[in-house]
């Protein structure tokens, strides 16, 4: 009486011959996608404060017109492409292509552009305000670049535990 041999245990990343998603790779793709209307959220608010400013703008009392019009400007771009950003990968990175990369870095780097556009983005919307409101302004700046770094260590902290 022969005993037939134990079939070979699927390779991994595989249940049953299925593909199966790492869950580190879930986690990222779960977080991704609750950045995103976030996202677009604070870059639309930038953006349209940006341009309720431009209509009301007088004489500031720092800087030139045009230097406060050419921060006022790149803080509006900066939002706009944190948003763009966000819009095409809400369209373009569905599941099915997310699960093909499989690359946490990926999203990662993605989240770590759209943040650091639209931190950049309100460091520019408060030197604009630094050039009317001088302390304002400073303290705005201070804010937001604490508030970056936090952002940037709770990041680190939770990539740094989850390897």
């Amino acid at each position: 009486m022969s005993v037939a041999a134990a079939a070979p245990p699927p390779p991994p990343g595989t249940l049953n011959n299925a593909p199966t998603m790492n869950l580190g790779m879930e986690k990222a793709i779960q977080k991704f996608k609750s950045i995103l209307p976030l996202v677009i959220a604070v870059s639309i608010f930038g953006a349209s404060v940006w341009a309720s400013m431009v209509s009301q703008i007088g004489t500031p009392s720092r800087w030139s017109e045009s230097a406060v019009r050419v921060f006022m400007g790149i803080s509006w771009l900066l939002f706009t492409c944190a948003m763009m950003i966000a819009v095409f990968s809400s369209i373009f990175l569905t599941e099915e292509t997310i699960n093909k990369k499989k690359n946490p870095i990926f999203l990662g780097g993605l989240v770590a552009w759209m943040l650091v556009l639209t931190i950049v983005g309100f460091v520019f919307m408060g030197l604009v305000t630094v050039a009317y409101a001088g302390a304002v302004g400073w303290v705005a700046i201070v804010v937001i670049v604490g508030f970056g770094g936090l952002f940037a260590a709770v990041a680190l902290d939770e990539k740094r535990t989850s390897l």
